[in-house]
C-alpha cells in the first residue's frame, strides 16, 4: 500500500511545483529544497524525542507517516534480546532479589532482567519488544498504519488539488504584472 502511495505523493508534489515554477531550473531547486526539509524532520534522522520546538515540522512532514507506517508494519511485536554490553548493572538493596527490586519499575517502564533471582549485579535491559523501543525513541506505533496510509493519501490529494490550482493560476490565467504596473502608475500620476 505504501509502495503505491509514496510514488503518487512525490510525483504529484513534483508536478504541482512544476506547474507554478517559471522555469525547469527553479522547479528543480524548489523540489530539492522541499524534499530536504520533509526528509530532515521525519522522525528518524532527527528522533522525535530530541526535536524540541521543531515537533510541528515532524507533524507536517508526510515522510513521518510513511516511515511510521512502513517500519511499524515491518518490525512490530518482535522480541529484543540485549547484547552483554547493553545491560545496565544494578545492585538491589540487601535482602532483595533483582526481580523484587526491579519488578515495580519494569511493570511501569518495560524491559527485562537477565538474572531475576540474583541478589547483586542485576542485568537489566531497558526494552523487551521492538514496540517499546520504537515508541520511546521514534514515536512509531504499529497501530497507526491505517491512519498513516490515510494521511499520506490526503497529502497526495492536496498535491493534486494544488497542481490544478497552480496550473490554472500560473499557466492558464497568466497575469501580466508589468502591464498592470504601468496602468496603475499612469493612473496615479494623473491624480
Amino acid at each position: 500500500m505504501f509502495a503505491v502511495l509514496l510514488p503518487s505523493y512525490y510525483t504529484s508534489l513534483g508536478q504541482a511545483i512544476a506547474a507554478m515554477s517559471p522555469t525547469v531550473e527553479i522547479s528543480a531547486l524548489l523540489l530539492t529544497f522541499i524534499f530536504a526539509v520533509v526528509i530532515a524532520f521525519n522522525g528518524v534522522l532527527q528522533p522525535y524525542r530530541i526535536l524540541g520546538w521543531w515537533r510541528w515540522m515532524y507533524r507536517v512532514s508526510p515522510y513521518t507517516y510513511l516511515i511510521e507506517g512502513v517500519i511499524g508494519q515491518a518490525i512490530e511485536h518482535q522480541e529484543i534480546n540485549c547484547a552483554p554490553v547493553e545491560f545496565v548493572i544494578i545492585n538491589p538493596p540487601s535482602g532483595q532479589s533483582c526481580s523484587q527490586y526491579m519488578d515495580p519499575y519494569i511493570s511501569f517502564a518495560g524491559g527485562y532482567l537477565m538474572n531475576p533471582n540474583a541478589t547483586s549485579s542485576c542485568q537489566f535491559c531497558a526494552f523487551r519488544t521492538t514496540d517499546q523501543f520504537l515508541t520511546s525513541a521514534f514515536n512509531i506505533q504499529y497501530s497507526h498504519h491505517w491512519r498513516n496510509a490515510g494521511i499520506l493519501l490526503s497529502f497526495t490529494a492536496l498535491n493534486i488539488v494544488a497542481l490544478y490550482a497552480f496550473m490554472y493560476l500560473f499557466r492558464i490565467r497568466t497575469w501580466n504584472f508589468s502591464k498592470r504596473w504601468r496602468v496603475w502608475k499612469k493612473k496615479n500620476e494623473s491624480t
